[in-house]
């Protein structure tokens, strides 16, 4: 008898968490309420996160210092070469794109909604092309013969396959700001820095193209995305108030881990910026969509700072300011491509270029050793 009541309670209780959409929990700091309508070990471990957030941001930030090393410092130094392989390659596809494949393909990633799922593909698409680009094609500065179109360069169609990428995630996010979101102001406010940003990168692939430099003696290769600073700025606060707008209670996590570490590498001189943010952005996101089991540490950050993040304040701020450097931005552009600034580099970083050769000169295979200096392309006149 007492054993048909205990199972008749657990089935009560199981209807109940049913139905339920969030839970209450009152402790020494007060009274918590968490609105996510998701995964209950999700609230457990937002609910523990509160109880602690101090410990919940260095989680967050310890989370972040660990995507440096090893996710993008193996992926870009030479630790090794055998038999002409560096071994850049290999920690490339065993962190870039080994383990998310791999994840993705288990069926393990617990599902949100369609809009991560299709950028999840489309970042490790990113950072396919990424290797394919640093290590397995033609040099930047190589001439070759495409059909349909003829003789194009190396760098333009590096920036067809990384370039693209970008303002195709770019894309997803105004497009779902712009039509399923508040519909407020800062709404459009947004997409239309957005938009600025997607011209931005047009004028950017037509005129510069992609790179690939070496620093330090040969021993770390990165790319040249050609990006400008005030471009960096405005994506990153775009994309902060995106953040803020499309999912508050996660919106902390996704900022410093995704968005404030490759920011910092960028202002260090490191990395290239957009090779870091994809990179990056690839692993937080199966981090964030892994089951309790392996990302209960993550889940702790939800709904840290949350109340911050739904305040139309801070969202009208955001918003403002990124408006305000797409304006900054497309000047930037224009004054660069008239005077002929194509990369941006700080002072204290060596750069060596790969083909050991100015990059506004290409060549073709079989030019004469004396005359591969000589072919320069009509628009770098």
């Amino acid at each position: 008898m007492g054993l048909m009541v205990a199972e008749g309670v657990a089935r009560g209780a199981e209807r109940m968490l049913e139905n339920a959409d969030g839970f209450v929990i009152r402790d020494t700091n007060g009274t918590f309420v968490s609105p996510i309508d998701g995964e209950y070990s999700d609230m457990l471990y937002a609910a523990a996160g509160q109880s602690s957030t101090a410990a919940a941001i260095l989680l967050t930030i310890w989370v972040g210092s660990w995507m440096v090393f090893p996710v993008m410092y193996l992926q870009v130094t030479k630790v090794f070469e055998f038999r002409g392989i560096r071994s850049e390659v290999f920690f490339y596809t065993l962190f870039g794109m080994g383990f998310p494949i791999f994840v993705l393909a288990s069926g393990v990633l617990v599902g949100r909604d369609l809009f991560v799922w299709l950028k999840l593909i489309s970042v490790m698409g990113g950072n396919i092309a990424m290797m394919q680009v640093k290590y397995l094609m033609p040099p930047a500065n190589r001439l070759v013969h495409m059909p349909v179109v003829g003789e194009l360069r190396m760098s333009k169609v590096f920036s067809g396959l990384i370039h693209t990428v970008l303002a195709a995630n770019i894309i997803e996010a105004v497009l779902w700001e712009a039509t399923q979101l508040q519909g407020q102001a800062y709404n459009f406010i947004n997409a239309a820095s957005g938009a600025a940003q997607i011209v931005t990168i047009a004028f950017t692939s037509k005129r510069f193209g992609v790179g690939i430099n070496e620093k330090n003696n040969e021993k770390e290769r990165h790319l040249q995305s050609n990006l400008t600073p005030i471009f960096i700025l405005c994506y990153t606060m775009w994309n902060m108030e995106y953040n803020a707008t499309y999912h508050p209670e996660k919106a902390f996590y996704y900022i410093i881990v995704s968005l404030m570490v490759p920011l910092l590498l960028a202002v260090l001189g490191s990395f290239d910026w957009l090779e870091a943010r994809g990179a990056i952005l690839c692993h937080s996101l199966v981090l964030r969509l892994m089951p309790l089991s392996l990302a209960g540490p993550v889940n702790a950050c939800l709904f840290i700072f949350f109340d911050a993040f739904v305040s139309e304040y801070l969202r009208y701020t955001w918003s403002i300011i990124s408006g305000l450097l797409a304006i900054a931005m497309i000047y930037e552009t224009i004054f660069r491509i008239n005077m002929g600034k194509p990369h941006y580099s700080f002072w204290w970083s060596s750069n060596i270029e790969v083909d050991e050769r100015h990059p506004a000169v290409y060549y073709r295979d079989g030019d004469d050793k004396n005359d591969r200096n000589s072919k320069i392309m009509l628009s770098d006149l």
